[in-house]
């Protein structure tokens, strides 16, 4: 008997499905497909599957199209390519309808057919698809792809027993006395995060934003960040659909999102807007608005504009809940270019440049005070101001909140392909 072009592989409620011809590269032919759909649909219907990943046996994934297999198999290449797109569909079908999170663990190269004549360095590489957002997660080697699939899948899978808690106190010292002074968001999602539960989704791409998956108490939760390091936290196009589609994936498999805001607001000027900038941020706000799964505000430094509620589901008051750290500051736009605008004919009054810089610092710290975040919580638009190392109990408390969820069926037809 022929050796299976697809084998499937299960253990601990994961099915391995795998191409198994490397010595053609894991090129396409009719048999290959066949035994694809057979084993999507094996998965589809084994109900202690709870996820599937998906690649291929040798140095390719996939070599696209054997069509030098066709000619030999048969003088009626009709028929032949009319049941291999058949069973193509077919196989793709019971991906999409699956209901279960599938990971594609590519090792080497993946290639398809009608190209042109190109190296196979050329075709796919990952200094070019890591950074265009197309890879989530590039790993070193077939072990790590494995484990990182593995822990990938897991958020999927509900609560874990076994966790351990951060040392929280080391937050109250996270962001700098200093309003304009850098600091490393990423450290923050650490220090909220159960000890070596942090997984973060496209890193190379869209930086302004931090896509990450976490643990709380064992508990899996989404995390859409700003990052201050990149155009001081602003929403750009590549952000927007990062950040977009990264809520869509949560809100599909039921994952709580904690959103964590340090936002000027969103990126504008000339070069912004040919990027289809207005197309790409309202994003934020159409899928915010269109979510189920429970959306938690936490508003680190900076809140501007419409940034900060393309950050909070289009509004501070959608999340289930939104706080501030102290260090919190809120406004309609970034205080620097409001005093700029709002107060142009009175700086442009003052002859002296030097009162005129003095005016204008004393102006930038009042609106400061205005909108720091203890004034803010004043007047109502905020839950509360919290000691940033009680940030995880928040989040902890209001995930002990939650009701049951029971979902019978597929919550989302798709995930865009942002």
């Amino acid at each position: 008997m022929s050796e299976k072009t697809v084998t499937l592989e299960k253990n601990n409620n994961i099915a391995i499905v795998t191409l198994n011809r490397p010595d053609n590269a894991n090129t396409i032919n009719l048999d290959l497909v066949k035994d694809l759909y057979e084993a999507f649909k094996d998965c589809h219907h084994d109900e202690k599957v709870r996820a599937v990943i998906f690649t291929g046996n040798g140095s390719m994934f996939s070599g696209g199209g054997d069509l030098s297999s066709f000619v030999s198999e048969t003088d009626n290449l009709g028929p032949f390519i009319t049941d291999m797109t058949t069973y193509f569909h077919l196989a793709v079908t019971l991906m999409h309808r699956m209901e279960k999170p599938i990971v594609v663990a590519i090792n080497g190269t993946a290639a398809g057919g009608g190209l042109g004549v190109f190296t196979p360095d050329e075709v796919g590489p990952m200094d070019v698809q890591v950074p265009n957002g197309v890879v989530d997660i590039a790993v070193k080697d077939e072990e790590e792809a494995v484990e990182v699939a593995k822990k990938y899948l897991s958020y999927f899978q509900g609560p874990i027993e076994n966790w351990k808690e951060p040392d929280s106190r080391k937050l109250r010292f996270a962001v700098p006395e200093n309003r304009l002074r850098y600091y490393d968001m990423r450290d923050i999602i650490e220090g909220i995060a159960d000890i070596d539960s942090v997984l973060e989704i496209r890193k190379d791409w869209a930086p302004g934003i931090i896509t990450s998956f976490i643990r709380i108490e064992g508990k899996p939760v989404g995390v859409v960040a700003n990052n201050p390091g990149h155009l001081s936290g602003a929403i750009d196009s590549p952000g927007a659909d990062k950040g977009s589609r990264f809520i869509q994936l949560c809100d599909a498999f039921d994952i709580p999102i904690l959103s964590l805001i340090d936002c000027p607001g969103i990126m504008v000027g000339p070069e912004s807007e040919k990027s289809a900038l207005i197309r790409h941020a309202a994003r934020m706000f159409v899928v915010g608005a269109n979510i189920e799964t429970p959306l938690m505000s936490v508003v680190i430094r900076k809140a501007y504009g419409l940034g900060a509620q393309a950050m909070a589901g289009g509004s501070f008051k959608i999340p289930l809940f939104t706080v501030t750290w102290p260090t919190g500051e809120f406004g309609g736009m970034g205080l620097e270019g409001a005093v700029k605008l709002g107060y142009r004919k009175e700086l442009e009054a003052i002859k002296d440049p030097k009162k005129r810089i003095e005016a204008y610092e004393k102006m930038v710290a009042d609106s400061y005070h205005r909108g720091r975040a203890v004034n803010m919580a004043s007047h109502f638009e905020l839950d509360d101001v919290i000691d940033p190392a009680e940030t995880r109990n928040w989040v902890s408390s209001a995930l002990k909140s939650l009701p049951p969820k029971s979902r019978s069926g597929k919550k989302r037809p798709n995930i865009d392909t942002w």
